[in-house]
């Protein structure tokens, strides 16, 4: 059997992996004696890089292929007590959907914001993996006044094209 891991680096810099302790038992066929077995891997160190134009403390998702939609309902509030939703969904090869970083809650005095909570699925197929993340988050305008919610980057690293690329859901600003 073989049990592969995944590391999923959050920053750059060196990554220390710990020995990790393996244990099972085997048998030659039914009905034979087991022999156990106990042993240790090797430490491993890895060093990560942040890909070029990246920023320290950004959130980089890598993959191949990052596909973005996103919905403003209604794109207007008009009245006290209106609400506008944004709905954002993420898709991403070779990643999971637990590292697709969650949307921003921006509070503004006036404006009441209800994050929903996300949809999180990985689809696997043959070994493939797809992650696919759903967002939404509503704003209730409690009070008068002009409100702006604004833009969010989402950035992407590409590994095989080798090019850091994002993509930006516009804000909204209504009266």
């Amino acid at each position: 059997l073989r049990y592969p891991l995944a590391l999923y680096p959050q920053k750059a810099g060196r990554l220390e992996i710990p020995p990790i302790n393996v244990r099972f038992t085997t048998s030659a066929g039914f009905g034979s004696e087991e022999k156990a077995f106990d042993f240790q891997t090797e430490a491993m160190e890895v060093t990560v890089k942040l890909p070029p134009g990246a920023r320290q403390g950004d959130l980089i998702v890598t993959t191949t292929s990052f596909e973005l939609e996103h919905d403003w309902q209604p794109a207007t509030a008009e009245k006290t007590g209106d609400a506008v939703t944004l709905s954002v969904s993420r898709r991403a090869d070779d990643t999971s959907a637990m590292l697709l970083p969650p949307l921003p809650v921006f509070r503004t005095q006036g404006l009441a914001s209800y994050p929903q909570a996300p949809e999180v699925n990985d689809k696997t197929d043959r070994g493939d993996l797809t992650g696919l993340r759903s967002d939404s988050i509503t704003w209730v305008a409690e009070k008068p006044g002009t409100y702006e919610i604004p833009g969010i980057r989402f950035q992407w690293w590409d590994p095989v094209n080798r090019k850091l690329n994002q993509q930006i859901v516009p804000g909204l600003t209504f009266e």
